[in-house]
C-alpha cells in the first residue's frame, strides 16, 4: 500500500527538481555560439534557406562582425522533432557565414517547446 502511494509522488517531485536540459536551456532565450546551437540541437534544427535574400545576409554579416553579439532572439518553433526558425533566418545565415572568422560570436535564442 505504502508503494502504491510513495510512486508517484516520487515522481513527481522528481520531475520538479530535475535539472533543465539543453532544450529548456534555449527555451530561456540565452546567448549561445552557433556552433554550440548545433551541439544542443543536432540534426533537429531545421536550416532550410528557402527565400534567403544573399545580398541581406552579406549586409548582416558586416554588420554583425563590426558589432558584435545578435541581440535580437533568433526565435525557434518545435515542430514534431525539429526545431524550424520561425524569426531571424537572415540572421542565422549571417552568423553561420560569419562563424569561422567570428567563432566566439554570440547570438540570442528563444525556442518554444
Amino acid at each position: 500500500m505504502k508503494k502504491d502511494i510513495t510512486t508517484p509522488l516520487i515522481a513527481a517531485v522528481n520531475a520538479l527538481v530535475s535539472l533543465p536540459t539543453a532544450e529548456t536551456f534555449l527555451c530561456e532565450g540565452k546567448m549561445v555560439s552557433f556552433d554550440e546551437l548545433k551541439e544542443i540541437l543536432g540534426d533537429r534544427l531545421d536550416l532550410t534557406n528557402k527565400g534567403l535574400i544573399t545580398s541581406h545576409v552579406r549586409r548582416l554579416a558586416a554588420s554583425i562582425k563590426k558589432h558584435g553579439e545578435v541581440m535580437v532572439p533568433i526565435l525557434l518553433v518545435r515542430v514534431g522533432n525539429k526545431y524550424r526558425v520561425k524569426d531571424g533566418h537572415h540572421r542565422l545565415a549571417a552568423v553561420k557565414l560569419i562563424r569561422e572568422s567570428e567563432p566566439d560570436l554570440r547570438i540570442s535564442v528563444l525556442a518554444t517547446l
